[in-house]
């Protein structure tokens, strides 16, 4: 995630936490929920534009995504946030595919055990 966004995330989680469950303040915790979709949702939107300007024609080629995820994976592989890093690609491309079910070719998938 790009810092302006980390900060937007930091700031609704600061208002959130000033909000606490004793004080029944459902209202807003709501409100401070809704708002943290609605900045993921307009995050996804705009990074789902830079992608498809970057990658033109092969926007919708599973084979490009496939090794794409394969990259992604090897960047995220150290990070202590990697669930969400994955999670936030599953999110891009089923922005990108109408997948039905899933395609563990292009999503991060954990099998349970």
């Amino acid at each position: 995630m790009r810092s302006g966004l980390r900060g937007a995330f930091r700031r609704d989680h600061a208002a959130a936490r000033a909000r606490p469950f004793p004080a029944r303040d459902w209202r807003g915790g709501h409100d401070d929920a809704a708002e943290r979709l609605q900045l993921y949702s307009r995050v996804l939107s705009g990074l789902t534009n830079r992608v498809r300007d970057l990658m033109g024609e092969r926007f919708q080629a599973r084979p490009v995504w496939r090794a794409t995820k394969a990259v992604y994976s090897s960047l995220i592989t150290r990070s202590i946030r990697w669930e969400i890093a994955e999670s936030f690609f599953n999110s891009l491309t089923r922005r990108v595919f109408a997948t039905e079910g899933v395609d563990p070719t292009i999503e991060f998938v954990r099998h349970r055990l």
